[in-house]
């Protein structure tokens, strides 16, 4: 007999049981062959916009807290001097191969910064200076938007503070 299984999580383990309902019992099989293979999604067609303004998680641990407000993440961190490049991460888990731009809105403490980094790669790095205001940065990328990465002032090395996103969409944009 061939048996598929598709999961939805990473699996850990595979526990096989021997006739769980009459109990016990004696007797043998033999497995012939496992594989384990990964299918690649279908991309999401690309005039569906994703969100990611929720679900991102603290990549250092203990530094950053999140607090969903009125449809915005408000980020509260504290770090020591020692932190300064610790980051908070989102990873995409769409298929976003249909997908070209990411448009995110931040808002925070005058003169404090954000390095933002898609695809955790300098080709796409751009840092912002907080003005008090909503400010709105667009990233065009040439490969598949996969995770995007957020450094918290590690040049002027500000250990506590605050700061929103307002909003994150990864989006197709024609041209672009």
């Amino acid at each position: 007999q061939t048996l598929v299984f598709t999961l939805t999580d990473t699996p850990v383990k595979i526990l096989i049981f021997v006739d769980p309902v009459l109990g016990s019992l004696t007797g043998s099989f033999e497995i012939v062959s496992t594989k384990l293979s990964y299918v690649e999604p279908a991309p999401i067609d690309q005039e569906v916009d994703v969100l990611f303004t929720q679900g991102w998680v603290d990549n250092d641990g203990g530094i950053y807290t999140f607090t969903p407000t009125e449809g915005k993440n408000v980020v509260t961190y504290t770090k020591t001097s020692e932190q300064a490049w610790a980051f908070m991460k989102y990873t995409f888990t769409d298929n976003l191969a249909n997908h070209n731009t990411i448009t995110m809105v931040v808002k925070g403490e005058v003169g404090k910064q954000l390095i933002i980094k898609p695809n955790d790669s300098g080709a796409y790095e751009q840092t912002v200076t907080f003005d008090g205001l909503e400010q709105t940065l667009t990233f065009t990328l040439t490969t598949t938007p996969m995770n995007v990465l957020i450094f918290v002032d590690p040049i002027n090395g500000s250990l506590t503070g605050t700061f929103e996103i307002v909003s994150a969409t990864v989006s197709y944009e024609a041209g672009a």
